[in-house]
């Protein structure tokens, strides 16, 4: 079941930029590999883990992505001061495939929280399952900005 996501701007505050430094560097240090992320019309991709692991991750962080198809892309997480700018890009290509600017908010339990992604995480407390399904739900928006993928 999909939990409800409250739009009302009294309890939702925007996240710092320490708070979306710390998010960057718990989805890095998460590494995840997942073999399936559904994205559209039985597409899928995986999650091959985070490009550079060891760099740090203070503005952006990578993580590679392959299509069913085999192809490989990159997805690139950066903080934009308000949010997440994600961009797919290609192998062997600089221009984005996709983007996609997701903005963040802090909710009245403290979590960060992404309504058009239906996605939420605590920042600071998060276990590998949370921070799991925070980056599958990074990961099929900005897959679905793309006409296709795998």
């Amino acid at each position: 079941m999909r939990p409800e996501f409250n739009n009302s701007s009294s309890a939702q505050l925007p996240l710092d930029s320490s708070e979306l430094r710390e998010l960057l560097r718990r989805l890095r240090d998460l590494d995840l590999h997942a073999p399936h992320v559904a994205i559209r019309d039985q597409r899928r991709v995986s999650i091959a883990g985070c490009v550079y692991p060891d760099s740090p991750a203070s503005d952006s962080l990578r993580y590679l992505l392959r299509g069913d198809d085999g192809l490989e892309f990159t997805l690139r997480i950066a903080s934009n001061g308000n949010g997440l700018d994600l961009q797919l890009i290609g192998k062997g290509q600089t221009a984005p495939l996709a983007e996609r600017q997701v903005q963040l908010q802090r909710d009245s339990d403290g979590r960060a929280l992404c309504p058009e992604l239906g996605a939420r995480v605590a920042v600071q407390s998060a276990g590998e399952k949370e921070l799991d399904h925070f980056l599958r739900r990074l990961v099929r928006g900005v897959c679905s900005e793309l006409r296709s993928v795998g």
